[in-house]
């Protein structure tokens, strides 16, 4: 006996591919920004997972809830990323903390330089191979980045790279995503809304 109606469910309007390939990139650690850089225009993109996320809200979110996590929308940053997708508490803590530190070290040492934080996400500018040079220089920051088991500069912007909180501009200068500046200015709120005498000194 058939229906009279046929029933759809939201399987029906998202593609298996894409729901694929946003499985991939989420259970790799990346967030999901709204656009994309593209060396070869020099311009971004917008995001094709990002579009089936954004589109679909509602069956992405039910979705990883069935599987015990939680997607989450980041509409200042325009991004999208999981809770607790495979990865034990430990581990997404050491995440978090190799992002943070090497977030706030950048910020630090940027504005101890005079340069707008701006300046990091702007595909005009970033971070040059003389940047590299000077973050490399402070023993201090890398003392700090071997606390948190990344071996140095290199190691801390591509582990950035890995999880789209940077990319590389067709200068190979390293650019924040919209992500990577979102993080970065909630890690400044922070510190700003310390009491001065609670802030560390550097």
């Amino acid at each position: 006996m058939t229906n009279e109606h046929q029933r759809f469910s939201s399987f029906d309007l998202v593609s298996a591919k894409d729901s694929r390939n946003v499985y991939k990139a989420f259970q790799a650690g990346k967030v999901i920004t709204k656009f994309l850089f593209n060396n070869g225009t020099g311009s971004y993109t917008e995001s094709h997972l990002y579009q089936s996320l954004f589109n679909h809200l509602d069956h992405y979110t039910t979705l990883y809830s069935h599987i015990g996590s939680k997607l989450v929308f980041e509409p200042e940053g325009d991004f999208f990323y999981i809770r607790g997708l495979d990865l034990d508490e430990d581990e997404s803590d050491a995440t978090a903390l190799k992002i943070q530190a090497t977030l706030i070290l950048l910020g630090s040492i940027f504005t101890r330089r005079g340069f707008n934080l701006e300046h990091l996400s702007s595909i005009q500018y970033g971070i040059d191979d003389n940047d590299l040079i000077y973050l490399k220089a402070q023993s201090e920051s890398l003392d700090i980045l071997k606390a948190c088991k990344l071996e140095n500069w290199e190691d801390a912007l591509s582990f950035l790279v890995k999880r789209n909180i940077a990319f590389y501009n067709h200068h190979n200068n390293l650019i924040l995503t919209s992500a990577g500046q979102y993080f970065l200015n909630k890690l400044v709120d922070s510190y700003n809304s310390r009491p001065e005498d609670e802030r560390p000194v550097g």
